[in-house]
């Protein structure tokens, strides 16, 4: 895990090794994006790209205060957290990383 101090906070990313393919994650993001509007569930799940070439989740809070981004690349899962990242933090932030 790195911690950067970016304009929208402090922003937390973690490289992990995925537990699951690239083929499989896409199918997890269908899942949870599915899920959107479901009872019991709160917030909203998006299908996003990453860098123009990554398939992506992306979630966020029901008040839309704060998201989050993962990806796999190269073997490896990539998390973008914060406390107050917005979609567009996100999403810019991942496309960074991704380049």
């Amino acid at each position: 895990m790195l911690q950067y101090r970016t304009s929208a906070g402090l922003v937390d990313v973690y490289e992990e090794k995925p537990q699951v393919s690239a083929g499989e994650f896409r199918k997890v993001i269908a899942s949870w994006v599915a899920l959107n509007g479901e009872p019991g569930t709160t917030g909203t799940a998006s299908a996003v790209m990453v860098g123009g070439k990554y398939p992506g989740l992306m979630t966020t809070a029901a008040d839309a205060s704060r998201s989050d981004i993962r990806w796999i690349q190269a073997g490896v899962e990539y998390t973008i957290s914060g406390p107050s990242l917005t979609k567009r933090a996100c999403i810019d932030l991942a496309s960074e990383l991704a380049s």
